[in-house]
C-alpha cells in the first residue's frame, strides 16, 4: 500500500476492488460539513436510518408527527434524533406541513346564543384563536 498527502493529512491509496477499502472518516465529516450548510440535506441524510414510527411507513408517520400540537413540541424532541430534527425547527415544521397542504384545525361548535336565544354554529380559528358565525343559511346549500 502506497500512502499520498492530500491537505497535510496521510492517506492510504487502496487499489481498486481491494477488500479492506474503508471510508476514512475525513470524508464522512465532509458529508457531515456538507449537511450543516443545508438543514433539508441534514434532515433527508438522518431520515434515512430508523422508521419515524417503528411498523409504519415513514410518510404516513410524518404525516401523523406533522399534526402535532406545536406545545407537545419539546417533550416529542427528546424521542430520537429523527423527531428533534423534524420538531426542533418551527420554520422547517411548518414549511413541511405546508408542503403535505395540511391547514390549520378549526373547532365547529353548535351552540346556543343568548341574547338571541338561537341556536347557531360558531368556529374557532385554533391559528388566531378567534370566534367565527356561520350564518344559518350557508348551512342549508
Amino acid at each position: 500500500m502506497q500512502r499520498v498527502r492530500i491537505s497535510s493529512h496521510q492517506t492510504p491509496v487502496h487499489k481498486l476492488g481491494d477488500s479492506q477499502m474503508t471510508l476514512s472518516p475525513k470524508f464522512r465529516l465532509a458529508v457531515m460539513q456538507l449537511s450543516l450548510l443545508d438543514p433539508s440535506l441534514e434532515l433527508e441524510l438522518s431520515l434515512r436510518g430508523e422508521p419515524l414510527i417503528p411498523g409504519l411507513p415513514d410518510d404516513v408517520a410524518l404525516n401523523c408527527l406533522l399534526r402535532l400540537p406545536v406545545e407537545s413540541h419539546a417533550p416529542c424532541r427528546a424521542v430520537c434524533k429523527r423527531w428533534h430534527l423534524l420538531l426542533g425547527n418551527k420554520e422547517r415544521f411548518f414549511t413541511r406541513r405546508k408542503e403535505l397542504k395540511l391547514r390549520d384545525p378549526w373547532l365547529f361548535v353548535f351552540a346556543f346564543h343568548k341574547c338571541t336565544g338561537r341556536i347557531q354554529w360558531q368556529v374557532l380559528d385554533l391559528t388566531h384563536f378567534s370566534w367565527h358565525t356561520i350564518p344559518g343559511n350557508a348551512l342549508q346549500g
